[in-house]
């Protein structure tokens, strides 16, 4: 059997093509420009190796759609990131007169050591949910058309994926949420760790895709249509989300290029390389206690999306979209705290700009072991370093030993708790 992608100027195309993101990275450090670009690269070679399968005559063009799934199809390639193919047909004759023949475009992938893994599916087997195996039906939320029938593909992303939503949406969301709490709980459900896993763990690119799936599914259960994927959460959390990605891209890019592996831990020493690479802040040096506030932040916002999302998902009955449709009723409470789902809402109007009403939603949290919602997050985030430490004198130390001397988890280790009880001690110790 021939080798496809023999030819020199495949190959050095593709290696070109790699050197180049590598040096542009270490000038911009853009993270989302290197995923974006190995998306192109990996693109360019099996359209040219599937061109030449055709032309060969080895198979006919129409008999297949190749597609893109998980980070591949949503053209976020990490540099030492696997890349998952679907070879899609129309049925399983077709299928078994063309799957080996396709094969050499997997193999070839391998000659130019890309790590690929392929599977093929019918078009009726890509509508057949299987709860033991659910990570095949979110792969397709993030498919994405390369090469050969369209039709195909079409046929799949407006008939046969949303026929298996409608029947089984929800069982596929109660999974998914199954895997990401057992994730978590490898990570004791927290962002903080001394070397975070900046993919797998709470408050990395995973949540993100855990958030969108959840998003994604949501809305078409209760629109039975597909979302903008643009816009699947309002557009200023949104624009953080999106912030907060660019920042792990590069993060991980970075530790990518540093270990020459798919290797996503945080180590000290990668933390202190990061800092002084300026890495996701512009390429501006600093030292490694101030980067890792920021990785923090970024981590904390893409763990709460996540977290809020999945929390809205108990009731069984109840779609995500209508918890946030009672999340938005909460707004209009009449000033007191609003309680969706465990989570501390924030009506419009609650004055947030003296210690005893902050001090009031952390006592009330360790009294009742609740969460802090995204915009109470946000709110307090925002208002907190406006605040004068002279006032914490007098305002602090009643709540705050109820807190600490409360049963709760919640919000002893809350780091918004954390940062206001530090001004008030600041305080007591003048």
């Amino acid at each position: 059997m021939s080798v496809l992608l023999s030819s020199s100027e495949v190959r050095e195309a593709y290696e070109d093509g790699l050197a180049t993101l590598r040096k542009q990275f270490q000038i911009s450090g853009n993270g989302t420009a290197v995923v974006q670009g190995r998306s192109q690269l990996v693109d360019d070679v099996i359209r040219r190796c599937y061109q030449r399968l055709v032309e060969q005559g080895s198979v006919p063009s129409n008999c297949v759609a190749i597609v893109a799934l998980g980070g591949y199809g949503r053209s976020t390639l990490l540099p030492h990131s696997d890349v998952d193919l679907l070879f899609l047909f129309k049925d399983a004759k077709e299928e078994a007169s063309h799957k080996d023949a396709l094969s050499r475009v997997y193999l070839d992938l391998w000659d130019l050591k890309i790590r690929a893994s392929a599977t093929a599916r019918t078009v009726a087997e890509c509508g057949r949910f299987d709860p033991e195996n659910m990570e095949f039906t979110v792969s397709m939320l993030d498919s994405r058309f390369l090469l050969g029938d369209r039709e195909l593909f079409e046929r799949v992303r407006v008939k046969t994926l949303p026929a298996l939503l409608r029947k089984s949406g929800r069982t596929l969301l109660t999974r998914v949420a199954e895997s990401a709490r057992s994730r978590h709980h490898k990570f004791a459900s927290t962002i903080y760790h001394l070397e975070p896993n900046v993919k797998e763990g709470p408050g990395g690119l995973r949540d993100y895709n855990l958030a969108c799936w959840l998003a994604l599914v949501s809305h078409f259960l209760e629109a039975n249509t597909w979302p903008n994927m643009g816009s699947l959460f309002e557009s200023r959390l949104q624009s953080e989300l999106d912030s907060a990605v660019e920042f792990l891209f590069s993060l991980r890019s970075f530790l990518h290029y540093r270990n020459g592996r798919d290797d996503n831990l945080l180590s000290w020493e990668a933390q202190d390389a990061a800092a002084a690479n300026g890495i996701g802040i512009g390429r501006q040096p600093t030292d490694t206690p101030q980067w890792m506030r920021a990785y923090f932040r970024h981590a904390r916002l893409v763990a709460g999306a996540a977290i809020q999302l999945l929390e809205e998902l108990p009731a069984k009955k109840s779609s995500l979209g209508a918890g946030l449709k009672r999340w938005r009723r909460s707004q209009k409470s009449n000033g007191e705290l609003s309680i969706v789902s465990g989570g501390i809402v924030l009506p419009k109007g609650y004055r947030l700009n003296e210690y005893p009403a902050l001090l009031n939603i952390f006592d009330r949290m360790a009294r009742e072991d609740l969460r802090l919602g995204i915009d109470a997050q946000r709110a307090i985030t925002e208002v907190v370093s406006t605040l004068h430490v002279d006032e914490a004198r007098e305002s602090l130390w009643p709540y705050l030993r109820r807190i600490l001397t409360s049963q709760s988890r919640s919000c002893c280790s809350c780091p918004y708790c954390c940062t206001i009880s530090g001004k008030g001690l600041r305080a007591r110790a003048m």
